[in-house]
């Protein structure tokens, strides 16, 4: 299947699975092109617009994964690339950390001083 097509294949299982899918350009590049997040309680899967077709359907696919895909009748190609990804992500969890502590989780990087507060420090008086 191309991967063109597989993408398209993964976005309609999404939104048949009422699960929104938005693509934008990231500014960081980093070494995911997207992901599976809530905004005001409604899962959203958030692409990276600047990244390729096939790495846009591996985040899409891993994304997927928690999912029951039963009721998006997903194509064979689909539903194997989304399988994959579910295997790798039980890999992930069930393989030991190389230090022998506890799995290593990406961190963001905190805000910069001074941007915590979003209210006027002047009074008005």
């Amino acid at each position: 299947m191309d991967p063109r097509q597989l993408l398209g294949e993964l976005r309609a299982a999404a939104l048949a699975l009422g699960v929104e899918v938005r693509a934008a350009p990231f500014t960081a590049r980093g070494s995911s092109a997207g992901g599976l997040c809530r905004v005001r309680g409604r899962s959203v899967i958030v692409l990276d617009a600047s990244a390729s077709s096939i790495e846009q359907a591996a985040a899409l696919a891993e994304a997927l994964a928690s999912y029951d895909l039963a009721p998006a009748r997903l194509a064979r190609e689909a539903l194997d690339f989304v399988e994959t990804a579910r295997n790798r992500a039980a890999h992930h969890r069930a393989s030991p950390s190389t230090t022998g502590g506890p799995p290593r989780v990406a961190t963001l990087p905190l805000p910069k001083p001074g941007l915590r507060s979003t209210r006027s420090r002047r009074s008005d008086k």
